[in-house]
């Protein structure tokens, strides 16, 4: 068995040997990031999709310092194998316009890769890290790349992979499509890239070559990926160091550029300029000192010095500013005196005069003398100005309304004079206004019923009413009800529930003249459909009174409930047609197409079929629809073909059925069976049975069938007729050979030729040679020869049978 199944393996490989495998590059939606990825022609199974080794070698347009492909964020998209880019190949002779880069498979033997005939597989993906890219990545060509191996470097480039299923043999088979992907960052179709660098220094040096002087880098690239050129141009500068001179002056003790100035200095800092190149500031630094000064003033009490009132002799000290900018220091020495001063107060009406001035409010008058202290002396006047005042007021008295003791019979002015507390002149002004009382009748008309003032009246009256004007001063209005006509008693007869699409005619009465809320005119309208209508009734008299009627339409509406029976056979169907809506109760219903009605909407106990349903309401309207009650699938059951065994054999029982879900799976007899609840079982019966399967569903729908197992008593039993006790592993033990049908050997025993027994044994396991005869006797090797033997043999069926026989001792 072990040479049969390397051959077979061997075959398998030969037959893969000459498969391939394809590579793919493609760059994702997000514009940068590429995937390599396996597209293999075959489908390579378990252990011969191992990868022995594997190289992947891309070419891109040649790069200058920030443009040079770089590899980022290399990823791994298949986990359990891993790739490292291990060789980078700038500008070779053969090619010198592109650069060379390849990744290898770090982790040989590796099986993660599901290689099926025409499935992509990702393995890794990664960014370039430049700042422009020019043209297409392409996978390199092995057959046709200048650069391919041997070159000049003896840089094993280009592209290969080893499949365990493909033998010894290079499997790679090509690239997807054209092998290439955009360069990204794209310059897309620009004529030219532009990139400023900046150089410093005596000896400026760039991309390892010298530069002398302002330099201009051009390189060409071909086609690019989208069809057009491109071209990167590199502009160096050479800027020389810088140095500045600054004067500048500090007052002593000040911090400048973190050192403390006590004295002239020079202070020196190397700077970087905005482009990269070294920068020297000198500053040379000049101390300034600080002065100090004093001075003597005399000032009155509460005069106020550098901002401050002064009341008492002090010294005030002010630092100021000098023209270096350094602190200065002025003290004041102060000298308080006193100014003698004396307060006179006037007071005046206003109009009146002081000293020949006249003042229209209060003011201070202050007048200066000189004292002898030198300083003036003060006499200050308090001049009060009072106000006359003119005071007018308004009065409305009612006719015969008494105001100060006395009746006034007209409009009136009353004009007083008085003394204010401070002695002036005050006016007091008033002005009288005599209301008369009003008098009115009115003469009004009403509709018998009408309110009128907050009453209804139903016959002529004449009301009096004494009210109050705005003043309060009494009105008197007399207000006669000249006529009180009859009112209107208007009623709407005829028909307001409806059925859907007839119409009805509604009358109207008590009235001489009609309008209805339809616009129409006269005493009767036809109406139809849902709505409120209203007349207003005008009787001769012309008062008016307003009728409406609510208008409903019965739309009946009704949705049936169907149950179907719960089982193909059964009349257990029901329909339900207590849903219904939009009509006049008391409902009734019928499900033979109106020949009989009911009041009650449940029918059950029905048999699948179609049924014409009417529903009728309380005014006579109908709906009508129908309503179908399914047949249940009918179930099925096949417990399968009557099977013929042997005894002591196993036979599987598998038994079908359209049930999808049995609630009830049940075999009976369960006698000789593995599961008597599972439709596939096995049975090892150990006489002819017939059994029988019921299903039932989770409804309690139930499907029986049967079928028999035939068992014949076929009788397996074999003893050898020699065997060799000599030790060396083979036949050295004597015993019964049965087959399944056997259930124990009871008694086993061996006789030498003379009759003498020399083995015996009950109750044995056939087919196990370590529990027979070693062909000794009380430990001693028996004699070459013939012995004979007796089996008592009890099988499945607990029958019981005895056989005898020779066997030949050998050694």
């Amino acid at each position: 068995m072990k040479k049969l199944l390397t051959s077979v393996f061997l075959l398998s490989l030969c037959s893969l040997a000459h498969s391939q495998v394809k590579y793919e590059i493609e760059l994702l939606p997000d514009n940068e990031t590429y995937l390599i990825s396996f597209v293999s022609e075959v489908t390579y199974s378990p252990p011969s999709n191992k990868i022995v080794s594997g190289q992947v070698t891309l070419r891109m347009p040649h790069g200058i310092g920030p443009n040079l492909f770089q590899v980022t964020d290399l990823t791994m998209e298949t986990p359990g194998a891993e790739w490292q880019a291990n060789d980078f190949v700038q500008s070779p002779v053969e090619a010198p316009s592109f650069d060379y880069l390849s990744f290898a498979l770090t982790t040989p033997g590796t099986d993660v890769y599901d290689l099926q005939a025409g499935v992509k597989v990702p393995v890794f993906s990664f960014k370039n890290g430049a700042d422009f890219g020019a043209d297409s990545i392409a996978i390199m060509v092995n057959e046709t790349d200048p650069f391919a191996f041997p070159n000049s470097l003896s840089v094993n480039v280009g592209n290969s992979l080893v499949v365990f299923g493909g033998g010894p043999f290079n499997s790679y088979g090509g690239t997807v499509g054209d092998g290439t992907a955009p360069n990204t960052p794209q310059t897309l179709c620009t004529d030219e890239m532009i990139t400023p660098v900046v150089l410093c220094g005596s000896d400026p040096v760039y991309l390892g070559q010298p530069i002398t002087q302002d330099t201009i880098w051009e390189e060409l690239h071909y086609t690019s990926f989208f069809g057009c050129d491109s071209m990167f141009i590199t502009t160096i500068e050479l800027q020389n160091s810088l140095a500045t001179n600054i004067d500048t002056s500090i007052c002593e003790g000040e911090i400048f550029r973190g050192m403390t100035i006590l004295q002239d200095e020079q202070i020196v800092e190397n700077l970087t300029s905005s482009a990269g190149c070294d920068s020297t500031v000198t500053y040379f630094v000049e101390m300034a000192t600080a002065t100090a000064a004093t001075v003597s003033e005399t000032v009155l009490r509460g005069d106020v010095v550098n901002g401050v009132a002064v009341f008492s002799d002090t010294s005030m000290v002010v630092v100021l500013t000098n023209a270096a900018g350094c602190d200065s220091t002025l003290t004041t020495t102060v000298n308080v005196v006193d100014v003698p001063v004396e307060y006179v107060t006037v007071e005046r009406c206003i109009g009146e005069g002081y000293n020949g001035e006249f003042f229209t409010m209060d003011t201070t008058l202050m007048d200066t003398l000189t004292s002898f202290t030198g300083f003036d002396s003060i006499i200050v006047t308090d001049v009060f100005i009072y106000d006359t005042y003119f005071t007018n007021e308004n009065r409305v008295l009612c006719a015969g309304e008494p105001f100060g003791g006395t009746v006034y019979t007209e409009n009136t002015t009353i004009t007083d004079s008085y003394l204010s507390v401070h002695g002036c002149d005050s006016v007091f002004t008033i002005n009288i206004e005599i209301l008369e009382p009003v008098v009115f009748s009115v003469d009004t008309t009403l509709c018998a019923g009408e309110i009128f003032m907050g009453q209804s009246f139903e016959n002529d009256t004449t009301l009096t009413e004494s009210i109050l004007s705005v003043n309060g001063c009494d009105s008197i209005v007399h207000e006669t009800i000249v006529h009180v006509s009859p009112a209107v008693e208007v009623a709407i007869d005829g028909a307001t529930a409806l059925c859907a699409g007839s119409v009805s005619t509604l009358t109207a009465s008590g009235g001489t003249d009609y309008v209805w809320s339809t616009g129409a005119t006269g005493n009767s309208i036809e109406v139809g459909g849902a709505m409120t209508v209203s007349v207003t009734a005008t009787n001769s008299f012309g008062c008016q009174a307003i009728a409406s009627a609510e208008i409903t339409e019965s739309g009946l509406e009704a949705q049936p409930e169907v149950t179907p029976p719960n089982c193909h056979d059964d009349l257990s169907g029901s329909i339900e047609l207590g849903n219904v809506s939009g009509g006049n109760e008391p409902y009734y219903y019928s499900i033979d197409g109106g020949g009989f009605f009911t009041t009650s909407s449940e029918f059950a106990d029905l048999p699948p079929g179609v049924y014409d349903i009417y529903i009728k309401d309380g005014i006579g309207c109908f709906w009508e629809g129908n309503a179908e009650i399914s047949t249940p699938d009918e179930l099925w059951l096949d417990a399968g073909d009557d099977q013929n065994i042997k005894l002591g054999d196993r036979v599987l029982l598998n038994a079908l059925t359209n049930v999808s879900d049995p609630d009830t799976v049940l075999w009976s007899p369960a006698d000789g069976l593995e599961c008597a609840d599972c439709l596939e079982t096995s049975a090892t019966p150990v006489e002819t049975t017939t059994y029988h399967l019921l299903v039932i569903d989770k409804n309690g729908c139930s499907v029986e069938d049967e079928l028999t197992v035939i068992v014949r008593p076929g009788r397996q039993v074999f003893v050898p007729t020699a065997f060799s006790p000599n030790g060396d592993g083979h036949n050295d033990n004597f015993t019964v050979f049965a087959g399944d049908n056997v259930l124990q050997v009871r008694k086993f025993v061996v006789f030498e030729r003379w009759g003498g027994q020399v083995f015996s044994a009950e109750n044995l396991p056939p087919n196990d040679p370590s529990l027979g005869w070693d062909g000794t006797w009380r430990n001693k090797p028996m004699d070459v020869g013939t012995y004979v033997w007796m089996a008592e043999v009890e099988f499945l069926d607990g029958k019981v049978r005895l056989f005898e026989g020779g066997v030949n001792l050998m050694r």
